[in-house]
């Protein structure tokens, strides 16, 4: 393994090595968070959702892991910057996945009556 030292970190095959782990670890987390999201969206219509959710749990916890194995190899610059990858989709998941919140109704004007409802 060669010296990580600033000017072999700054070379071309090495920013590409990484730039790969970064887009594989993107595309295991694509895989495992895709397909929580899609075992949660089954969940309520399957016959045995406790099986459901443990199996597919084991599955996607076993590839990925066997994925992030294969694309670290002893390196762990490539595995933070494959977990990076991972978080990067998560957080584009919950983005486009997330339900809309209601818009924010404007205050009312100055002086304007406002009805309140009595508690329960």
């Amino acid at each position: 393994m060669p010296e990580l030292t600033w000017p072999t970190l700054l070379t071309w095959p090495t920013l590409f090595t990484w730039l790969g782990a970064l887009l594989a670890g993107a595309a295991l987390g694509l895989f495992f968070f895709g397909g929580l999201w899609l075992t949660l969206r089954r969940l309520p219509t399957s016959d045995n959702p406790g099986l459901l959710a443990l199996g597919s749990l084991i599955a996607r916890l076993a590839l990925t892991t066997l994925g992030l194995l294969a694309i670290t190899g002893n390196s762990l610059p490539r595995l933070l910057l494959a977990l990076l990858g991972m978080v990067i989709v998560r957080q584009l998941l919950i983005r486009r996945v997330q339900p809309r919140r209601a818009q924010r109704r404007s205050p009312p004007a100055p002086g304007a009556t406002v009805e309140r409802r009595p508690l329960p």
